[in-house]
């Protein structure tokens, strides 16, 4: 009697439906385990580099501030004590005749106000660049969540890649060790060549080099996905099934990409810049006003005051004004060149993404019409082989050329995810929900 084809065709059976159900195969390197969902939420709020994206939009939002400020009126006060070697006026002279109080001991403290009268809109400006900076940072941090959300969803499906193919594998390596064990009792009975026992121990351990290959690369996956979780043990990722929607959830702060945001941003705060260094060389008129109590040693304070405008020309600064102008010009035409960049590349990403998911779509199904096919030639093969009219050589590589096939057609599938996912984070459209039922969506 040949191979028990009924073994083999179970052990067959349970690696495929382990495959078709999605079902973890989670290599024992002992390390904690997590779901897609549990991770995108781990990620936006651990990742280090999202926490650097909040805190750099924080700073760009307090600048706004900074510039307001600068448009309102600034109040200070300051207090101060003299020792002087002679005695010195307490007080200015006022009038004629009449001598202010000596003292060697002088006590003061006033009370100033500066206030921005008309510049032109240069403050105004700055005003304007600073909120379109606070734009930028928030759309530069949605594209780091979008970035964040698209690395770990494509380490799972790396992940998912890799769990197939261990799962074809494994399942191969089972039914060449039950093929293994019959024949070596058919060797031993005189009834198979001992050639058909090397065949097989060649085709067990190329299997068990590519297992061993494979559970390494998940490991590789459990580290890469630590880091952006942004913890330091490895995390394996794991499939599981995924919970009912609750609604939308909103993790960006504008539908619209982020990426062209940015440059939108960043084009705004330059030509507001622009318009700053070019106004810094015109007149600005401001008002003062000053309140000045001095006190000699007997510290009777006197109080005085005084109010004024002033106006700024600033008539030879060594081409500084100049140079700064021509700087913010040439900053603006690159945040337009930019603009125009990324506008590009977010239309060529779209249809890049496109072409793959397509090509992905259009390989799929014919890969699974192929693996259909030989699986019936292979079970066929198969009969022959137990009836003594096959080689044993033959068989195998039909065999290997089926599991190639299953391997292909797993990939496939994770390459139509991984097709979608890439077209959603070039449209700047890639949400944590919309990336669990990307996902969830192939089958």
């Amino acid at each position: 009697m040949r191979t028990t084809l009924s073994a083999i065709t179970f052990v067959g059976t349970v690696c495929l439906h382990m495959v078709a159900s999605g079902s973890e195969v989670v290599p024992a390197v002992g390390v904690p385990a997590v779901g897609l969902e549990a991770a995108l939420a781990e990620a936006l709020d651990g990742n280090l580099g999202l926490q650097a994206a909040k805190f750099d939009r924080d700073r760009a939002t307090s600048r706004i501030g900074e510039a307001r400020g600068t448009l309102l009126p600034n109040l200070s006060a300051a207090a101060g004590y003299t020792r002087y070697s002679d005695p010195n006026t307490v007080l200015p002279i006022h009038e004629a005749g009449v001598f202010p109080p000596l003292d060697d001991d002088i006590y003061e403290g006033s009370l100033s106000l500066q206030m921005p009268l008309f510049d032109w809109g240069r403050r105004r400006a700055g005003l304007m660049a600073a909120r379109a900076g606070a734009d930028a940072a928030s759309a530069d941090l949605d594209q780091a969540k979008q970035a964040t959300i698209a690395a770990v969803s494509e380490l799972f499906i790396q992940a998912r890649r890799f769990e197939d193919n261990l799962g074809l594998i494994r399942g191969r390596i089972a039914a060449l060790e039950v093929r293994r064990t019959e024949a070596a009792d058919l060797v031993s009975a005189g009834r198979a060549a001992p050639g058909d026992l090397s065949l097989l121990d060649s085709s067990l351990d190329g299997a068990r080099a590519d297992s061993l290959a494979v559970e390494s690369a998940l490991r590789e996956v459990a580290w890469r996905l630590a880091g952006w979780l942004g913890r330091e043990v490895p995390v394996y990722p794991k499939s599981e099934p995924r919970p009912a929607s609750t609604g939308p959830t909103a993790d960006l702060e504008d539908s619209s990409s982020p990426a062209i945001r940015e440059a939108e941003a960043r084009l705004r705060q330059s030509r507001a810049s622009a318009e700053a260094a070019r106004r810094a060389a015109w007149p600005e008129l401001s008002g003062f006003g000053s309140l000045r109590s001095r006190a000699g040693d007997a510290l009777d304070f006197e109080e005085e005051w005084a109010v004024g405008l002033a106006v700024r020309l600033p008539l030879y600064t060594g081409g500084g004004l100049k140079a700064s102008a021509q700087g913010a010009r040439a900053t603006q035409l690159a945040a337009d060149r930019r603009l125009a960049a990324v506008r590009q590349e977010t239309h060529i990403g779209m249809e890049v993404a496109s072409q793959r998911l397509q090509s992905a779509e259009g390989q799929l199904g014919l890969v699974l019409k192929s693996a259909a096919a030989k699986a019936r030639a292979v079970a066929a093969q198969a009969e022959l082989y137990e009836a003594g009219r096959l080689p044993l050589s033959t068989l195998l590589t039909d065999e290997n050329e089926l599991l190639s096939l299953k391997i292909r057609s797993a990939a496939l599938r994770n390459d139509v995810r991984l097709a979608r996912i890439e077209f959603h984070r070039s449209a700047g459209t890639l949400t944590s929900p919309l990336a669990l039922d990307l996902m969830e969506g192939v089958r």
